[in-house]
Parts: C-alpha cells; structure tokens; sequence
C-alpha cells in the first residue's frame, strides 16, 4: 500500500497544470495544501532526520546510525506503507 506521502504526490502530479490566465480552482490543489500541512506538521521530525543522516555521512559513526534510525521510525507513519 502506498504511503500518505506517496498517495498525495500521486495527486499532485493528476492535477491539471497552473495556468497564467485563472490558476487553479482550489479543490484543485487541495492536495498541494495537503502535502504541506503534513510537512509542516512533522517539521521537526524531517530536520532530526536530516541532521542525523548528514552525521552519519559525515562521521560514519554508530551514535549517528542510532539518532538516524530515530528519526526514521517518527516519520515512518508519513513515509512508510499504510496497513
């Protein structure tokens, strides 16, 4: 099953494009509003997980490996498959 993630990319890219003579209608680009409310939302849980991938790059370490898979299972629920 897809993720909510890839369910409302999925509806994005269906959406028909902006055009320079009226835009979009907004139930349109509802997805849109969607996908960044749930990015907003889990805001803090998308820079832990930059931050420790960027220092398990950079060190290699095990203490980042551990910060990482954190980071992974918070936003597993956004990114991982839906039951």
């Amino acid at each position: 099953m897809e993720s909510i993630v890839e369910e409302l990319l999925a509806k994005i890219a269906a959406e028909p494009r902006v055009s320079a003579r009226g835009g979009v209608r907004a139930a349109r680009g509802q997805a849109r509003a969607d996908l960044g409310m749930v990015l907003f939302a889990e805001r803090e849980a998308i820079a832990a997980l930059w931050e420790a991938a960027d220092a398990a790059v950079r060190e290699s370490a095990g203490a980042a490996t551990a910060d990482l898979a954190e980071a992974v299972e918070r936003l597993r629920p956004l990114f991982g498959p839906r039951k």
